[in-house]
């Protein structure tokens, strides 16, 4: 049903993999998981491949994700040998991370396709529960840290307070932004812009925890290494 709807499209699918599968596909785990990318050029490479392609994500690990060709080329220039140029990506966030296994719906990473949307099609509600310190991490994205620009990144209540700041900092204004939609599609642009020497460290204050804004927030956590808060006046600084 989740794949009649969403397919192809922002949704990854994880499930119990079938001895077909390699174990280097899968790291020795026993799921797989599965997308089907949207992107008319990217859908014709599938179909002149022939078979199922297994692959990484177009970025160093930990580091911010890629949304143009120029980002990707920029990252692994050297360690590639050809960057197929299909434009902007237009959603921007990566895909919603979907699991099946142990016959319970979870997802393993908030996106674009939001828990509601999920709800709707499939009829009825779940607990969608945070995966537990002791569980094995089953998709990319699960990780304290990730998506991280090299400036220090912290999270502050309200940006406005950034003024009483005297430091060489930088700023990631998501409030210019109309809605979530084009937040989640400049998010990680925002982000390589902050990548300046120059600064000390960098802002950014949250999004409203709902629909879309619960990837955003997630992203926005994992590549934030603290928090700022003021305390009686005086500036503080939390790391995590």
């Amino acid at each position: 049903m989740l794949a009649d709807k969403f397919s192809p499209g922002p949704l990854t699918f994880v499930l119990p993999k079938k001895k077909i599968v390699p174990d280097i596909v899968t790291a020795g785990l026993e799921s797989v998981a599965i997308r089907l990318p949207a992107h008319k050029k990217f859908r014709k490479v599938l179909k002149e491949t022939g078979v199922p392609i297994a692959a990484p994500s177009a970025n160093m690990f930990g580091k911010i994700s890629p949304t143009t060709a120029k980002d990707v080329y920029k990252e692994l220039s050297g360690k590639i040998n050809y960057v197929l140029d299909g434009g902007k990506c237009k959603i921007g966030l990566e895909s919603t991370v979907l699991s099946f296994v142990g016959n319970k719906i979870n997802i393993l990473r908030p996106g674009y396709i939001t828990k509601k949307d999920i709800e709707k099609v499939i009829g009825n509600k779940f607990s969608d529960k945070s995966r537990n310190k002791n569980e094995k991490i089953l998709s990319p994205g699960m990780l304290k840290s990730h998506y991280a620009p090299s400036t220090p990144l912290y999270i502050i209540e309200d940006i406005a307070l950034a003024n009483n700041l005297k430091n060489k900092f930088g700023v990631v204004d998501l409030l210019k932004y109309k809605n979530l939609r084009t937040v989640a599609y400049n998010l990680f642009e925002e982000f390589r812009k902050i990548d300046n020497p120059k600064y000390e460290f960098a802002l950014i204050q949250k999004v409203e925890e709902s629909g879309l804004g619960i990837a955003i927030n997630d992203r926005i956590e994992k590549a934030s290494i603290g928090n700022i808060i003021f305390v009686s006046g005086n500036l503080k600084f939390r790391k995590k």
